[in-house]
């Protein structure tokens, strides 16, 4: 009987420790609206991983461009919420909206590392890649981004300029309305 209470014991042990490991190295699920191109509510300007990236720019030939193609993370199997860049066929896939080069002193969106599985600092975040959604500074359907790290709203320099950067420090929302990517 001892044996066995102390087997039960062993396996315990084991057990605690191999579970956080496996939840630590596993990759986690998306919480998605997946698929999507993000064109301000009025217009068919939308977000553009310009040339297939880095820089975030305003595309004005409307929705459902590979390079329009962005997954907004909900940040439920992680605790950041992101703009994840899911075109494919692009060598940025995978990255997040964040400042210009991961530089946390330049505002200019571009991809850069999302956050890691625990989110927060030092996990391979790029800076400014956490953001806020807000759909009470909008239209009903329509949602406005605000970052975290600058405490502004993503939009373009100039709206309706084909190549305008996208800020991650705007002091107003744009508000901005999801097109599902087709094919």
């Amino acid at each position: 009987m001892r044996r066995f209470k102390r087997l039960a014991v062993i396996g315990a042990v084991v057990a605690a420790v191999a579970v956080p490991t496996v939840a630590i190295t596993a990759q986690p699920a998306f919480a998605i609206n997946a698929g999507n191109n993000w064109c301000l509510s009025t217009t068919p300007y939308c977000w553009n991983a310009w040339g297939g990236g880095p820089w975030v720019k305003q595309y004005t030939g409307g929705a459902n461009q590979a390079n329009g193609d962005f997954i907004w993370d909900h940040g439920l199997a992680r605790p950041a919420q992101y703009l994840f860049f899911s075109n494919a066929g692009s060598s940025w896939y995978g990255q997040c909206i964040g400042d210009a080069f991961n530089d946390p002193n330049d505002a200019r969106a571009s991809l850069n590392p999302c956050p890691g599985v625990n989110g927060g600092s030092g996990s391979g975040d790029g800076w400014g890649t956490h953001w806020t959604r807000d759909t009470a500074s909008c239209p009903n359907g329509t949602v406005a981004f605000k970052n975290n790290h600058w405490g502004g709203w993503l939009g373009p320099d100039v709206v309706g300029v084909n190549g305008s950067q996208f800020y991650l420090n705007k002091p107003n929302p744009y508000c901005f309305k999801s097109y599902p990517t087709v094919g």
